[in-house]
């Protein structure tokens, strides 16, 4: 199936700072937008998988873990048999109470992912600050994980025969480890505050990056007891969802088709109510996986598929859509001042979309832009001279041209950008 791009963009680009150790005022409320950002790779909130979820919804819980609150909710999950993602906050996990309960969301079959050491405003920290953030959450967390391992091994072989043999243990270890976290993966932004510096060094330490696709505003319900008031109620229409934290979230997860859930384990209300909020869902149709389902989330593990600028020969390798169009293999033929006359021209190929005025864009990818190549007739997402292909170098046949957006029946506005253009102003387009 082929997976579209949603047109969604995320409130809260502009999120205020932490007040208080545990109050994260991030957000997730779904809004419509052009579907572009200036960099998806430099985004703390914005996921780089965006569609294509099939109400699949991974649940991840912030600012943990918390002796008053943490346990309760193992306990849910543990009930539906469910795995989450759990961004533990350094300062939260290093008490002994919040190591033991660490401990246990592992040896569950729960992720441990990295949210810093003190939750602070990571967009504007020097690079010492970053890296202690990350680094000293980083450890503590691979000390956790080694400790679940270590205890689950040695309860796997007490429970064994004494004469148990060597293949027989190994085997049973196998066994009991294979669904146990390993090493952690995922980092999140406290609050979402990325930089692109920041995020290409968290990435340069192993991390994927790991925003939200939706979130209900739980610690906004949290402080009113079940009812959202202040600057974020206004965020929430209609209404009447500000009495109802469920609703919201159903609503979002059907807007989104799934993905990635922001809660926050640190919040009473959350604690309180997530049985419920698991039993709407299901109720609804929808299912659970984790961040590291490949198939749910095929970028955020590292999986880039096909994209615009992409080389093929033929619309099979350009398995991707926005909208309700899907790609295609635009092909032309080398201008002829670049072959030799006795030479048969070459063709090239760059994966492409129809369009009118927008175009997708995917992370790890240079940006996009809807360009006509036929006088205005039709348009074409073509790719932007971008570092991501060397400044149209790294796309064989064309070069950097200033256009015009292909505006369409489109309500885009009118804009122009450089893109890597066929030679050819008028390319001989080669159908299959």
């Amino acid at each position: 199936m082929i997976k579209q791009f949603a047109m969604v963009l995320l409130l809260g680009l502009a999120i205020g700072g932490c007040t208080g150790s545990e109050e994260a005022l991030e957000e997730g409320q779904l809004i419509e937008g052009e579907g572009k950002a200036d960099r998806l790779e430099c985004s703390g909130i914005r996921p780089p998988d965006s569609s294509g979820f099939e109400k699949r919804v991974a649940i991840t819980l912030d600012d943990g873990p918390k002796a008053q609150t943490t346990p309760l909710i193992l306990d849910v999950l543990k009930a539906f048999d469910i795995r989450v993602t759990f961004f533990v906050v350094g300062r939260m996990a290093a008490t002994e109470d919040g190591r033991q309960i660490a401990k246990r969301a592992v040896k569950e079959g729960h992720l441990l992912g990295n949210h810093s050491f003190a939750h602070p405003n990571m967009a504007g920290l020097k690079s010492a600050q970053l890296a202690r953030e990350l680094l000293d959450t980083d450890q503590l967390i691979r000390e956790i994980i080694q400790g679940a391992r270590q205890e689950i091994s040695s309860a796997t072989l007490l429970a064994l025969a004494p004469n148990a043999s060597d293949e027989e243990k190994e085997a049973a270890l196998q066994d009991a480890l294979s669904d146990i976290q390993t090493e952690p993966r995922f980092f999140r932004f406290p609050g979402g505050n990325s930089s692109c510096a920041a995020a290409k060094y968290v990435r340069s330490q192993g991390y994927a990056v790991t925003g939200w696709n939706f979130g209900p505003f739980d610690y906004c319900y949290n402080a009113g007891n079940g009812v959202c008031k202040g600057k974020r109620a206004d965020q929430i229409q209609p209404a009447r969802l500000r009495k109802d934290m469920i609703a919201l979230t159903l609503r979002q997860a059907k807007q989104a088709d799934g993905g990635i859930l922001l809660l926050h384990d640190s919040k009473n209300y959350t604690a309180k109510t997530l049985r419920l909020l698991i039993t709407t869902l299901l109720a609804d149709g929808f299912s659970f996986v984790n961040l590291d389902d490949e198939s749910t989330f095929p970028r955020l593990n590292g999986i880039i598929p096909p994209f615009v600028g992409d080389a093929c020969d033929s619309d099979a390798i350009c398995a991707f859509g926005f909208e309700d169009e899907e790609g295609s293999c635009l092909r032309y033929k080398a201008p002829v001042s670049d072959a030799s006359p006795e030479v048969e021209q070459e063709i090239f190929g760059h994966c492409s979309l129809s369009c009118e005025g927008r175009c997708p864009d995917q992370i790890f990818s240079a940006p996009t832009f809807c360009a006509s190549l036929d006088k205005g007739l039709t348009g074409n997402c073509l790719s932007l001279s971008d570092e991501a292909n060397d400044y149209c170098a790294g796309l064989p046949g064309t070069k950097a041209a200033k256009v015009a957006r292909h505006l369409g029946k489109s309500s885009a506005s009118k804009k122009k950008a450089v893109v890597c253009k066929p030679v050819d102003l008028a390319p001989t387009i080669v159908s299959d």
